[in-house]
């Protein structure tokens, strides 16, 4: 089976990719991850990129979603680039750079689409109710359609490159007649989702773990998402690597701050990570601060994840290594593959 994920070239994307390629190779499965680099030709700093110049399997491609205003576009459209050139096959699994593998995706019995349960959006359900009331009446449906998870992990079997094509299109729609909507990607993932309800089989689970609370308790928890952290202490926010916001910790990279922790199994996970990718790697300061451990390890089971707002604020600091000059021709060409004008039904 195969994964990818999307990213631009920028340190903040390259240091939680470092982590990612690391579980991978943790399971002798880095020839299945496939990485889209979307291009950032922008004066920014560097490091971040051992596991990354070494992965076989990445291409890079023009960044669409600068271009077009709307940075989330680069994920389907980097998906529709690597299916219409044949470096992607299904079945495979989208994840987000701040994902680590922590089992493989158990395919036996795979549903078209598999998407992580999540917790019902009130505002964007409303928002897209006359949207999802439109795709029932023009294929003759009727009922309700259930909540979908369209923001965490994703796996897919019968879709084509069309799919991710609906997905740009509703990005593009919503961002232009909804420019109040925070949640436009969000949004237009579940639309394309809703498209194909009734067409194709669904199956959601808990496929996400996060580091508060354990794996053991989502059994089929596959990948561990570090999006909330661990606050108030840790946020990959933390570490954007960008003016104004560079660093909140002095001269320490985010690896050695995620690496204090293990108050859970998730966190002894990650950890493991970081030591291991660490072993081959000269550090980068003399020690490491130590912060004090979280005010709590309650651990929560399904069906009720945390929701914890991310830490925002970061604080300037010491700039890291310069990126190596060949990174970007790295590999050969930039793809850059033409989006279809027109609205183009998808087909499973």
């Amino acid at each position: 089976m195969d994964y990818f994920v999307s990213i631009e070239n920028n340190p903040y994307h390259r240091w939680q990719v470092e982590l990612l390629i690391e579980s991978f190779k943790k399971h002798g499965l880095q020839d299945k991850l496939l990485i889209g680099i979307a291009e950032n030709n922008t004066p920014q700093y560097g490091g971040f990129t051992r596991n990354l110049m070494e992965h076989e399997r990445k291409f890079a491609h023009n960044n669409h979603g600068e271009e077009q205003g709307y940075k989330p576009l680069n994920k389907p459209y980097a998906l529709m680039a690597a299916l219409t050139n044949n470096m992607l096959s299904t079945p495979f699994a989208v994840l987000h750079p701040d994902m680590v593998l922590y089992k493989p995706l158990e395919e036996t019995g795979m549903q078209d689409i598999y998407f992580n349960v999540e917790r019902e959006n009130a505002n964007l359900k409303r928002r897209l109710r006359s949207h999802i009331k439109k795709v029932l009446v023009d294929r003759g449906d009727a009922g309700e359609l259930p909540w979908l998870g369209g923001s965490g992990f994703l796996a897919f079997k019968n879709v084509s490159a069309l799919f991710f094509v609906r997905v740009m299109h509703y990005m593009d729609k919503f961002r232009k007649d909804h420019s109040n909507w925070d949640d436009v990607d969000h949004a237009a993932w579940l639309m394309a989702m809703y498209e194909l309800f009734n067409l194709a089989m669904f199956q959601g689970r808990y496929y996400e773990c996060d580091l508060l609370n354990s794996v053991e308790a989502i059994p089929n928890a596959c990948v561990i998402h570090y999006k909330v952290g661990v606050p108030p202490y840790f946020s990959k926010k933390h570490f954007l690597f960008q003016d104004p916001s560079q660093f909140t910790l002095g001269a320490f990279d985010p690896m050695d701050i995620l690496g204090q922790y293990d108050q859970t199994t998730s966190m002894e996970y990650m950890m493991e990570l970081v030591q291991s990718y660490k072993k081959s790697q000269k550090p980068q300061a003399t020690s490491v601060p130590v912060l004090p451990p979280p005010q709590t390890t309650q651990q929560l089971t399904p069906p009720s994840p945390p929701q914890q707002e991310e830490i925002e604020y970061a604080t300037p600091g010491p700039k890291p290594p310069k990126m190596p000059e060949n990174f970007d021709n790295e590999g050969g060409i930039v793809i850059q593959t033409p989006v279809p004008s027109e609205l183009i039904e998808p087909r499973v």
